[in-house]
């Protein structure tokens, strides 16, 4: 993993969010390089981090009774567990090399709170995924 000062990867939320909101962004969380492979969340573990996807895919696995998931630029990842203050309820893997903006608790509740674009297109996705699952369920 490779850890940037600078946040010009930032840009891709440009067509989705105020320039005030990716600003603020960028000054809460921390723009990371992952390589292809790597895991980023792991089903059944604390969740101390939700990650913005900025470029690049990643594949979501949900368990052996639903089939993995895609995400890609401008969707977050592993926001239920801080929004829970559960363990992670899927396993997440780079699918290609990403670019990340992680977001520890702290960071992701001052983005909620400061963002208020992103904290409605976030929780939106939140609520539908949760949606999803349970009408899955049997």
């Amino acid at each position: 993993m490779h850890r940037s000062s600078t946040h010009p990867q930032l840009q891709v939320l440009e067509d989705t969010l105020p320039h005030k909101e990716i600003r603020d962004l960028s000054h809460l969380g921390t723009v990371i390089e992952v390589e292809a492979g790597r895991e980023l969340t792991h089903r059944g573990e604390a969740g101390h981090e939700c990650f913005l996807i900025l470029a690049g895919t990643v594949e979501v696995d949900r368990g052996p009774d639903q089939p993995p998931v895609i995400v890609g630029p401008r969707q977050v990842i592993g926001e239920l567990a801080l929004l829970s203050h559960a363990d992670h309820r899927a396993t997440a893997s780079a699918k290609t090399d990403v670019t990340i903006l992680a977001l520890s608790q702290d960071e992701f509740d001052q983005a909620l709170n400061q963002c208020p674009e992103f904290a409605v297109k976030t929780l939106t996705r939140a609520v539908g995924r949760l949606a999803s699952t349970l009408q899955s369920r049997p």
